[in-house]
C-alpha cells in the first residue's frame, strides 16, 4: 500500500502544458484569474468565459496551487455539463481532475480523482480521435501515470496515431511534437525493457 501511495504522489503536470514545452514556447504569462472570475461573476452561464477563467487556474494548478486545482476542476466541470460533447472542454477538465488527484491526500481519492480525469479524457480522444492537441494531451498524462493506473498502451497509442497523423499530412503536426511523441515512446518501451 505505500509503494501505491508513493506511486500516486508522483502525478505529473498536466500534458498541455508540457505539449507547449516541447514545441519549445515560452509559458506565457498567465491570465489573471481574479480578473476573469469578475467577469464571470456578471455572465455565470457563460461557457466560454468559463472555460477561459477555468484554464487560468489550471495554469496555477500545473504549477502546484492546489486551491487552484480544486477551482479549475469545479469551472470547468460545470462547463463539461454545459458541453459535454466538446473534446475541447472535456481535455481539459480531465487534465484537472487528474491534477485533483496528484493534490489529494487520501489514497483513495487520488485513484478516483485520477479515474474520473482519465475517462474525461478518453471521452475528448473518442469524439476527436484525429485531434493532435487532445492526443498529445492524453497521451503525455498516461505516459507520466505510475504504473498502476496501467495506461502506457493508451499513452503508446496515442503518441503512434500522432506520428501517423503527420506521416499522412505532411506539415500538420509540429516537428517538436512529433519528436516528443517518439522520446515518449523510446521512454516507454525502454522502461518495458527493464522491467519498470
Amino acid at each position: 500500500m505505500r509503494k501505491i501511495i508513493v506511486l500516486l504522489l508522483v502525478l505529473t503536470a498536466a500534458p498541455s502544458f508540457v505539449a507547449r514545452a516541447a514545441l519549445g514556447a515560452a509559458d506565457p504569462a498567465p491570465a489573471d484569474p481574479a480578473a476573469l472570475e469578475a467577469r464571470l461573476a456578471e455572465h455565470p452561464e457563460d461557457v466560454a468565459l468559463m472555460v477561459e477563467t477555468g484554464s487560468a487556474w489550471l495554469e496555477l494548478a500545473v504549477r502546484g496551487d492546489k486551491k487552484a486545482t480544486e477551482r479549475a476542476a469545479e469551472l470547468l466541470g460545470r462547463a463539461a455539463e454545459l458541453a459535454p460533447d466538446s473534446p475541447q472542454i472535456l481535455v481539459l477538465h480531465g487534465t484537472a481532475l487528474t491534477l485533483k488527484g496528484r493534490d489529494a491526500v487520501l489514497p483513495l481519492m487520488k485513484m478516483r480523482h485520477v479515474q474520473s480525469g482519465l475517462e474525461e479524457l478518453d471521452k475528448a480522444v473518442a469524439l476527436a480521435p484525429l485531434d493532435v492537441s487532445i492526443r498529445m494531451q492524453r497521451g503525455m498524462t498516461c505516459a507520466n501515470l505510475p504504473a498502476v493506473f496501467a495506461r502506457a498502451d493508451t499513452a503508446l497509442a496515442d503518441f503512434r496515431q500522432l506520428q501517423a497523423i503527420a506521416e499522412r499530412a505532411p506539415g500538420t503536426v509540429p516537428e517538436k511534437l512529433v519528436a516528443e511523441a517518439g522520446r515518449q515512446i523510446a521512454r516507454i518501451l525502454a522502461e518495458r525493457g527493464a522491467g519498470n
